[in-house]
């Protein structure tokens, strides 16, 4: 099977090389390079590294795979929530997970888009009693990270929280920091 496999790669890179397509019982191969005009004068740079190459399995084999296809969905996933994958001390690198009231803090993450004015979002620390504190001094940079002040906190453990809406009037979704923040 593997030499079969070796023998079509090697056909295929004779063909598509001089530009044709290539009919197998698997489908149509065909080399293609990006880059197109737009009824502009000017010419497009092409290069090969724009080359692509395109399949189009045959209609036998497409109906093939779908009636033998069975789909079932086993686990529905719930909605995105904001993450927190790296906390960073940045006037103290050294300092791990630990933070100061009043130090800036650098968090790294996916969704962490928020609504600075709603109060029910943003950055919060929540402290053993489920108190929890917003920072308010924010700075963000695109939806992947934000850097902001850490609040006058007393000092203790905290989780840290970011909540957020995706859009005005939906459910607000939080999405917390694994590890404990130490503040002192």
């Amino acid at each position: 099977m593997l030499l079969t496999v070796e023998r079509l790669r090697m056909a295929l890179m004779f063909y598509l090389a001089k530009g044709n397509s290539v009919e197998t019982p698997l489908g149509t191969f065909a080399a293609h390079v990006k880059g197109h005009r737009n009824g502009s004068p000017v010419v497009p740079e092409i290069s090969r590294d724009g080359m692509i190459i395109r399949y189009r399995p045959n209609r036998d084999m497409r109906r093939d795979i779908q009636e033998s296809l069975s789909i079932s969905v086993e686990e529905q996933m719930g909605p995105k929530r904001p993450r927190i994958s790296t906390f960073v001390n940045v006037e103290d690198a050294d300092a791990g997970d630990s933070a100061s009231s009043g130090q800036l803090v650098h968090l790294v993450g996916s969704r962490l888009t928020f609504d600075i004015e709603a109060l029910d979002e943003g950055l919060f620390f929540v402290n053993e009693s489920d108190e929890a504190f917003r920072a308010t001094i924010y700075s963000r940079h695109g939806s992947s990270i934000v850097d902001c002040k850490v609040p006058d906190l007393t000092p203790g453990t905290y989780s840290l929280q970011l909540r957020a809406r995706p859009r005005k009037g939906a459910e607000l979704r939080i999405g917390a920091y694994a590890n404990t923040v130490t503040v002192s």
